[in-house]
C-alpha cells in the first residue's frame, strides 16, 4: 500500500531519492518505531499502574536523555553529509529510542 500511495501523495522528488531519503525509506523507519512503541505500551501502563509509578517517570527521564543524545549525535553526524541524509538520521534516532 505504501508504494502504491506515496507516489500519488509526494511528488516525485521526494520518492525517488534525489534529496536524501525517500519518503517511503522515512515511512518504513518510522512506521518500525511506531510498532516499537505500539508493542511497548503494556508495559509502560503497567509501570505507571504499579505500586511505585514514580518509576515511570525516572525511566521517561532517561529515555529523552538518551533519545536527545542519540538524535543530538546521528543528526549532527549526517546533516554535515546532506539534508537528506539528516532527515534520515533522524527518523533512524527517533525509531532506536523507541525501541
Amino acid at each position: 500500500v505504501v508504494w502504491l500511495a506515496l507516489p500519488i501523495a509526494f511528488p516525485e522528488q521526494y520518492t525517488d531519492g534525489t534529496l536524501g531519503a525517500s519518503a517511503t525509506e522515512l515511512f518504513m523507519v518510522l512506521l518500525f518505531g511506531w510498532c516499537c512503541t505500539v508493542l511497548a505500551t503494556p508495559t509502560y501502563t503497567a509501570l505507571q499502574a504499579g505500586p511505585k509509578p514514580w518509576h515511570f517517570t525516572a525511566f521517561i527521564t532517561s529515555v529523552v536523555v538518551f533519545a536527545g543524545g542519540v538524535g543530538w549525535l546521528l543528526i549532527g553526524w549526517q546533516s554535515e553529509v546532506s539534508a537528506g541524509d539528516g532527515l534520515f538520521a533522524a527518523a533512524v534516532a527517533s525509531s532506536l529510542t523507541a525501541a
